[in-house]
């Protein structure tokens, strides 16, 4: 049995993933880094990328975890497992 499925009695179930697994590495590094409530620019500045792509990246992170703000981010990663 695949590693992302367990047993319920019923058949495999599917688990859900965790949040940042659903991101690509640099998707992740951008979240991890607005999360903690960094601006655009100093996580640009850090990871030598423009703000503009931090922001693009950022807005991907934001529909790919069905979150609308930095706020909601945090708690989405900060949240434990369903």
């Amino acid at each position: 049995m695949p590693a992302d499925q367990q047993e319920n009695g019923h058949g495999p179930r599917t688990i859900k993933h965790l949040p940042m697994q659903r991101l690509t590495p640099a998707e992740r590094r951008v979240a991890s880094m607005a999360a903690e409530g960094l601006p655009y620019k100093i996580i640009a500045r850090n990871l030598g990328k423009s703000p503009a792509t931090v922001r693009n990246q950022l807005h991907a992170v934001y529909q790919k975890l069905g979150v609308a703000n930095r706020t909601a981010l945090a708690y989405k990663l900060r949240a434990p497992p369903p």
